[in-house]
């Protein structure tokens, strides 16, 4: 998915205070990444974020209370990427919630675990947010690929 949503839980003003409070930097977009038993494709969605060009981000990785080795794959991300571990599948909404809830940047991106992004695809959509910046929604196209056919 291409989405990025501008955050409003906090002005740009109150981010730069809280980070001055707790002399840290916050990143400029929280990229949220939820799974539920993906393990297979998990991997390889992380990896596109972390690939990205643009390098002002967090990721965070939800995981929906999966079965499989998801929590390997997780664990082999330690310090690379935040994580949030629910106890009961709640459902992708619930997941993505849960991150935007922890999240202190100004842009939410998202991703699902079974797709991956190009790795310029976070600079692009931040150089439109400047260019179109009385939006605070902003949408990239996809491509689909259904048993290998484009």
């Amino acid at each position: 998915m291409g989405v990025s949503i501008k955050c409003q839980v906090k002005s740009r003003f109150q981010q730069e205070i809280i980070g001055r409070i707790l002399n840290c930097t916050m990143p400029q977009i929280t990229a949220i990444l939820p799974t539920w038993n993906r393990a297979e494709w998990l991997e390889k969605s992380i990896q596109s974020v972390l690939d990205q060009t643009f390098g002002d981000f967090e990721l965070v990785v939800v995981d929906d209370a999966s079965t499989d080795s998801t929590a390997e794959i997780i664990e082999r991300y330690s310090g690379k990427i935040r994580c949030i571990i629910l106890t009961k599948n709640r459902g992708v909404s619930a997941a993505r919630n849960a991150a935007v809830l922890k999240s202190d940047s100004e842009w939410i991106a998202f991703l699902d675990s079974d797709d991956y992004w190009h790795p310029e695809k976070l600079q692009k959509q931040i150089e439109q947010t400047k260019i179109r910046q009385g939006f605070p929604i902003h949408f990239t196209d996809e491509i689909w690929i259904r048993n290998g056919i484009r």
